[in-house]
């Protein structure tokens, strides 16, 4: 995985290039690629095919599904809860919220401080917001998602203009023994400057939280195994 080319620093020349590519998408007209990554690009395409509101800016949220869909990933939960801990108190200062979330994009747990939280509830980046790609448009979780592969997004990166404010960078969290897809851990920021830290950081988080679904597995299998014996 090339990171870099995941995850690249925006100067405002290449932030203004992207607004001018995202503004060319919208009218129909040729979208000039200089500094337009392919994968952005794919995903305003399939942003527009499952025909996503360009002016959305925030998420849906679905408080009814997420005490279910809580109990359904608790193992993960579990699992991740430490990892989401440490992240934030590593990045507290710097101002950014850790996401994690299930398979279909709806975040089941939060952390940041109060002040960066509070600006996430403008956009719906809160237990039981739904950010699939198919119904936010380009996002990190949604489009880590969609592409299987972790993914930094910068501003004007992001297909909704009320998003456009935040950068996010989220990988796949999977499960150690099938690869089964679990959820995502994110990290959104608005004004905290980690130019190409965050996403190797969330690479790695997540990593942790296979580790630890890792340790559990082989602790119950170690269960079963002495009970058998026993």
């Amino acid at each position: 995985m090339n990171h870099r080319s995941a995850s690249p620093v925006m100067d405002r020349g290449q932030s203004l290039k992207i607004t001018r590519a995202w503004e060319a998408f919208l009218s129909g007209e040729p979208v000039p690629d200089e500094g337009l990554r392919h994968l952005v690009l794919a995903s305003w395409q399939r942003s527009h095919l499952h025909q996503v509101d360009p002016k959305l800016n925030k998420a849906p949220v679905d408080p009814d599904r997420l005490a279910s869909a809580r109990l359904a990933h608790s193992e993960l939960i579990e699992s991740a809860t430490p990892v989401l801990c440490e992240t934030e108190r590593l990045l507290h200062e710097a101002g950014v919220i850790v996401l994690l979330c299930s398979p279909s994009g709806l975040i089941l747990e939060s952390r940041g401080s109060r002040k960066i939280l509070d600006l996430g509830l403008d956009a719906n980046i809160i237990p039981g917001g739904i950010w699939h790609e198919d119904v936010c448009g380009t996002n990190a979780v949604g489009t880590a998602i969609t592409a299987d592969r972790p993914i930094q997004l910068n501003g004007p990166e992001h297909f909704c203009e009320g998003i456009k404010r935040w950068t996010c960078a989220a990988s796949l969290v999977k499960d150690p023994l099938d690869e089964r897809l679990l959820g995502a851990l994110d990290i959104s920021y608005s004004e905290a400057q980690l130019d190409r830290h965050a996403l190797p950081l969330v690479i790695s988080a997540a990593r942790r939280i296979e580790a630890n679904l890792y340790g559990r597995e082989m602790k119950r299998q170690h269960f079963l195994l002495e009970s058998y014996l026993d």
